[in-house]
């Protein structure tokens, strides 16, 4: 049997020995995770048990390593009890585990909780400058709410008219700027069975057909870059920039909200 001790002995192990290594503490994470999936069920069930306690009361200060775990493990089966906890303790957390816990069943893909997620990306746009990386998620779970407010946020803080003074420039050795926020883009529609890339391209050009044009064509710069290439398929790449170039795209005549 795993005791509450030996599953924190076995995690602060791996911590160390990474910290001592200096590697990456997302790896120790990865194995754990590859660990679990592969272990007696019984004691699987254990160290889940041990990590929705941590979530809810921090005992051990392991909450966050175990949401990461969780996400890790894509155990979606322990969502309903992480919505669970999370309405009893939000009075109680501050606004960064908030958003870790909403963010991983947004990343989950947990659908039930629509009303939790709206309140929470509402009251997060308005008490924050960069809603970017949370609203990208949301459309995880809630594309039809998510979409037009991802629009909005291109057109109103990212494509303002400074950052578009100039045509999106050839990638180089590194992303950066307006490419970082497409590859992390990219990297949560491409993980979707519908293609929100041309929907979202869309409400931007409503917004400001200026911004959906800048951001089309460093959309496409993205994908003809290494960078595109040693991540997805030459030929999903090239269909999706024969969707975004083609004269059907009309990029400029958005569609419907209620088309989403």
């Amino acid at each position: 049997m795993l005791t509450d001790n030996k599953i924190i002995n076995i995690i602060r192990e791996y911590e160390h020995e990474y910290a001592v290594l200096q590697k990456n503490s997302c790896d120790f994470h990865k194995i754990i995770a590859k660990q679990l999936l592969n272990t007696d069920e019984n004691e699987k069930q254990q160290v889940l048990d041990f990590f929705l306690r941590e979530i809810k009361f921090n005992a051990n200060e392991l909450r966050y390593t175990a949401l990461i775990i969780i996400e890790e493990m894509k155990a979606v089966e322990l969502c309903p009890y992480i919505v669970n906890i999370y309405n009893e303790i939000e009075d109680d957390i501050d606004s960064e585990c908030k958003k870790i816990i909403i963010s991983l069943l947004m990343n989950l893909r947990y659908l039930p909780p629509q009303e939790l997620y709206k309140k929470y990306v509402l009251n997060y746009i308005e008490n924050n400058q960069n809603s970017f990386y949370l609203l990208v998620q949301y459309c995880n779970v809630s594309p039809t709410e998510a979409l037009p407010l991802l629009a909005n946020e291109f057109t109103e803080n990212i494509l303002s008219k400074e950052n578009m003074l100039n045509n999106p420039r050839p990638i180089g050795n590194s992303l950066c700027g307006i490419y970082v926020l497409i590859s992390f883009l990219v990297s949560y529609f491409y993980k979707n069975s519908i293609n929100y890339l041309l929907k979202l391209l869309n409400l931007v050009s409503f917004k400001n057909i200026t911004a959906g044009i800048y951001l089309k064509n460093a959309i496409v710069n993205y994908f003809n870059s290494d960078w595109a290439k040693r991540n997805y398929s030459k030929l999903w790449i090239d269909n999706e920039i024969d969707n975004l170039t083609s004269p059907l795209a009309r990029i400029c005549n958005p569609c419907r909200i209620t088309d989403l």
